[in-house]
């Protein structure tokens, strides 16, 4: 028994390599981007509708997403393509080139911000900042520039296999800003948006820097297969 998308529910397109990403499953959430089923009209999930959510509004006004992210593939080349970029960084173009399709079709308005960051390297282990690759040749596709100042407070650990309650609090006003960035409108790229902590202490420390707006763009909005099968009902079992 295996899963695959339902037909209809998520566009597709196909990278300059020939190779074809499935996109964010449709609706989705106005504010975290997590897929919802059809039946909801708030437009928002249950966390968000709730207030349990680290999209705050005052300092994370939203976050954008190309694809969702799923730890056990259901075929699902771009989560893959996710996991081994932080240890091989051949697959940084390829990941840009998804991020240029989400933020010139899929979310246009996301080309009239003024800089693009990134958050500070999650693991000692990594000998370079993945998303670091990612977002400079993203700034080169659509002419926004990158400014590289986030860092942090203290030496977290990695959020990997952490539990939600333990992510939030494990980079908790951690994440310092070194320049000022007076009325700009900032967007926070990184790989996978599971709480969302990293983006909202990202953009606490960019908010207390003068930026006037930040809104996170992540390739995948982490998600289970339970949560897409009976909750967004966006996958549908099927035999191997």
């Amino acid at each position: 028994m295996g899963y695959q998308f339902i037909k209809g529910r998520c566009d597709s397109f196909t990278r300059s390599d020939g190779v074809t990403i499935s996109l964010l499953p449709k609706p989705y959430c106005e504010r975290c981007a997590d897929p919802i089923r059809p039946s909801i009209s708030t437009g928002l999930c249950y966390n968000c509708y709730n207030g349990n959510t680290q999209v705050d509004l005052a300092n994370l006004s939203k976050v954008y997403a190309a694809s969702v992210y799923v730890s056990h593939s259901i075929g699902h080349i771009l989560s893959g393509e996710i996991k081994k970029c932080k240890h091989d960084l051949s697959y940084t173009g390829g990941l840009a080139e998804v991020l240029e399709h989400a933020t010139t079709v899929m979310y246009p308005e996301l080309n009239s911000y003024d800089a693009l960051t990134f958050p500070p390297r999650g693991s000692k282990t990594e000998k370079e900042n993945h998303l670091e690759g990612i977002v400079n040749n993203l700034s080169a596709r659509i002419e926004i520039e990158v400014m590289d100042i986030l860092s942090k407070l203290t030496d977290y650990s990695s959020q990997w296999k952490r539990s939600r309650e333990n992510r939030i609090e494990n980079v908790k006003d951690q994440i310092g800003c070194s320049e000022y960035v007076t009325d700009r409108r900032i967007i926070v790229v990184d790989d996978v948006f599971t709480t969302g902590a990293t983006l909202l202490n990202s953009a606490k420390a960019l908010r207390k820097m003068g930026a006037r707006e930040v809104v996170g763009l992540v390739l995948g909005r982490a998600a289970d297969t339970e949560h897409l099968l009976k909750y967004a009902e966006v996958i549908e079992k099927v035999e191997d």
